[in-house]
């Protein structure tokens, strides 16, 4: 029996041992899951009042959909949009509870005019920063 646990004793000397004493915990996950990030594309004027044939589409808002994943409430909640190889960054401002959705619409993104045979880009949303009613703050570059 005593050598049984001599043999446990010895293994576990030998894990702790692999083991690096550097090694941390991951990072949480954001808090806020972006479910929808889009911006649809409407035809712009047609090429003559009497013809049926538009040249143009204009970039409609850009619509975020996300839910608040944690147990406390956020205040403000900031997204990097990364479309046709350039960044920007959203900021919303509000009461977001937890476990609920919010959809929004962004008009920053709006009345861009592109050939009607042109891609229809869509955006890439992530979270970069939220900031709770208690003061306490997330952030990507903490994952």
């Amino acid at each position: 029996m005593r050598l049984h646990y001599l043999g446990a004793a010895a293994a576990a000397s030998v894990l702790a041992a692999l083991i690096p004493a550097s090694v941390t915990l991951a990072k949480p996950a954001s808090p806020i899951i972006v479910d929808y990030c889009h911006i649809d594309y409407q035809q712009g004027p047609n090429v003559t009042p009497s013809a049926a044939i538009a040249l143009t589409k204009k970039s409609g808002p850009l619509e975020i959909k996300f839910t608040n994943e944690s147990d406390k409430t956020a205040t403000t909640v900031r997204f990097g949009v990364e479309m046709e190889k350039s960044m920007a960054s959203i900021r919303d401002v509000g009461t977001f509870s937890p476990g609920i959705t919010i959809h929004h619409k962004f008009n920053d993104f709006s009345g861009q005019t592109k050939f009607i045979f042109s891609s229809e880009p869509q955006p890439k949303c992530t979270v970069q920063y939220v900031k709770f009613t208690d003061g306490s703050t997330w952030s990507a570059g903490e994952e």
